[in-house]
């Protein structure tokens, strides 16, 4: 009865539930947003971007990237032209760089 009246679970929690320990859907939504926004971007642009540290800033690519919502990305400089090779996840490099997965 205690439980119909108030609910088994709150609104807030119902909503975090299926994310990951130390990962919040408002903080989430403002990553994406971010991603979308610049058309792609760095940890460190990240970073500056939501005045977060690198490390909160790379977990939130990190998990767009597992959940197929974003793709990891490096440029390799060859003869003074660029090219990108798409990287697998979980890659320790500050130089990576995040785009929305349009496939």
């Amino acid at each position: 009865m205690i439980d119909r009246y108030f609910g088994s679970m709150n609104q807030s929690a119902a909503i975090q539930k299926d994310l990951p320990t130390g990962v919040d859907r408002h903080t989430l939504d403002k990553v994406k947003d971010v991603v979308k926004k610049l058309k792609g971007v760095s940890i460190d642009e990240m970073s500056e971007e939501l005045g977060v540290s690198r490390t909160t800033a790379r977990r939130y690519l990190e998990y767009l990237v597992l959940i197929d919502v974003c793709v990891a990305k490096t440029r390799l400089w060859h003869c003074r032209k660029a090219s990108e090779k798409v990287l697998p996840f979980r890659i320790r490099n500050w130089n990576l760089f995040f785009q929305i997965n349009e496939g």
